[in-house]
């Protein structure tokens, strides 16, 4: 009774409650046969061979056989409950692990490819920047310095690049001026008069600054 009371504790499944609201009835019908049996022993006119016929009837052993196998169908249901909840308890564990090793694959592969981009979104502008301060070294002083609207280190540099393209524009125009001026000086030392001024002037002017047509006045008083 006492080890029926502690199985009891750790029945939750259902077919295994039920075979042991089986076994109950069956043991106690069990029971009461090996009661009587001993009560016939007890008794002073106690007949060895009527006993032994009672205890060799049929009904007497299967009484004893129903509840032994209702007792070997529920060890029978337990061991497959512990069983299957091992295996259940593995497949867990094993679908857990090729749960983390995909996130850890793809997370591994996300970290790549956001590397990649960056590294690339890095490379590219830098790429630029180099091609133009090529450019700008080739005496290429009116192309477009990329990437002056980032807010980051890139758009600093572009825009120091921009800073100094403009400092050698100035500096070129400033050789340019000078270097026509000094000629159109010395072309026009040479003039003999005011015609010829004009003449040299003009033909010296005109292509520097597009022109198509030129007039020289001279102010006479009289």
């Amino acid at each position: 009774r006492h080890q029926l009371e502690e199985a009891r504790k750790t029945v939750f499944r259902k077919e295994v409650a039920a075979k042991l609201a089986e076994f109950e009835p069956q043991f106690e019908a069990y029971r009461n046969n090996v009661q009587q049996v001993v009560g016939m022993f007890a008794r002073s006119d106690a007949n060895p061979k009527a006993i032994a016929e009672f205890v060799a009837r049929p009904e007497f052993a299967q009484g004893g056989q129903i509840a032994e196998n209702t007792l070997h169908a529920i060890s029978a249901l337990k061991e497959a409950g512990a069983r299957n909840t091992v295996i259940s308890a593995q497949e867990r564990v094993e679908s857990g692990v090729r749960v983390t090793l995909i996130i850890l694959a793809a997370g591994l592969l996300a970290f790549t490819m956001i590397g990649y981009v960056i590294a690339w979104s890095i490379r590219r502008p830098l790429r630029n920047m180099g091609e133009t301060v090529r450019q700008l070294a080739d005496g290429q002083l009116d192309i477009s310095v990329p990437h002056t609207d980032f807010s980051n280190e890139i758009g600093r540099l572009a825009q120091s690049i921009e800073v100094l393209q403009s400092g050698a524009r100035q500096m070129e125009m400033q050789r340019w001026v000078k270097t026509h001026l000094a000629a159109l000086s010395s072309e026009l030392q040479g003039a003999t008069g005011f015609t010829e001024l004009s003449q040299k002037f003009l033909s010296a002017i005109a292509p520097l600054i597009g022109l198509g047509h030129g007039v020289f006045y001279v102010f006479e008083e009289d």
